[in-house]
Formats: structure tokens, sequence, C-alpha cells
């Protein structure tokens, strides 16, 4: 008894879970897409993850969840990964030469945007692929 009470106390920490679909997937370039959750502001984009997830790239639509999550602001960054390296190619002035994806329809303006721009409060998001 005293167990199950004491679990009921830390279920409002863990109880928020977060479905993001990714759209507008190009099928025809092969590899995967890498998916980084982030909820602090001094790790995004660039730092670390707290959650990460690969998914492949079969369908031009996929949905992920992120589950048993603290009720936070959240931001996702994604890119297709094509040649399965782990790392985002940019060209020479730094744009990105892989598909890619931020939450909350945020658009990068010389470098990525900020995490005030692309967090959101819900438990969904959807991240339309640019490439």
């Amino acid at each position: 008894m005293k167990l199950l009470l004491v679990s009921m106390l830390f279920l409002p920490l863990f109880a928020k879970d977060i479905q993001i679909k990714v759209t507008n997937i190009d099928i025809t370039l092969g590899g995967d897409i890498r998916i980084a959750l982030f909820n602090s502001k001094e790790e995004f984009p660039k730092g670390k993850p707290l959650k990460t997830e690969i998914i492949s790239t079969d369908k031009n639509e996929k949905i992920v969840n992120f589950r048993e999550l603290q009720d936070s602001d959240y931001a996702v960054a994604l890119f297709h990964d094509q040649n399965r390296d782990g790392k985002m190619e940019k060209n020479f002035l730094g744009i990105p030469q892989e598909g890619y994806g931020i939450s909350n329809k945020a658009k990068p303006f010389f470098g990525p945007p900020s995490f005030e721009d692309a967090k959101f409060s819900g438990n969904s998001d959807s991240i339309e692929m640019k490439y």
C-alpha cells in the first residue's frame, strides 16, 4: 500500500507523452531521419538532447512518440541523414545540404531558430521536412 502511494506521488512528474508527426519525407533519398527532443534553451539545437529517435524513410509521413515526460515546453530539431553518418551535411556557408525540420514551424534565419521560436507546450506537433 505504501509503495502504491509513493508511486502515485511521482506520476505528475512524468505524465506527459508527446507525439511528433514528420511529413514531406523524401523517400527516394534513403538514409534515416534523426530526431532530437530538447527542453532547454541552452542545449537547443546543437547541444545534448533530452531524447533522440532514429526513424526510417520508407514512408513520406511518420509518427514518433516520446513517453513519460515532465510537463514542460519542448522543441524538436530533426534532419534527414541521407548518408547515415550522424551529422547534418552543410555547405561552406553553413547552409544545410540535407533535409531538416524544426518544431512549431520555426524558421532559420542566418542560423538555427531559438528555443523560444521552436518550443511548443502541447502534446503534439507536426514538422514538415524542408529540402
